[in-house]
């Protein structure tokens, strides 16, 4: 029987202006992890939605909280959420 090692991806999760990460953290994962993210505006502020800088996908990318799923060809991955000044 032939042992096949998943591959492990760096994560990175990262707040725009404007908000945190309530939710989710950097680190390494398994090829095709499913990591969940969450955001939190700060006060005067609406979540927009969340970007990937390259690759990979979001169940829900304008959800406050989302799952993203990890891609097997790309080995560095960088999650922002991007968050707009709200009119009062």
């Amino acid at each position: 029987m032939d042992i096949i090692e998943v591959p492990a991806y760096s994560l990175t999760i990262m707040a725009g202006q404007g908000g945190s990460i309530s939710k989710g953290n950097d680190g390494q994962y398994k090829a095709g992890t499913k990591v969940t993210i969450s955001a939190l505006p700060d006060s005067g502020y609406i979540f927009d939605r969340w970007i990937s800088s390259d690759g990979g996908s979001f169940d829900n990318e304008y959800g406050m909280e989302t799952v993203y799923h990890t891609l097997m060809k790309i080995s560095t991955y960088t999650i922002l959420h991007n968050i707009i000044l709200a009119k009062t």
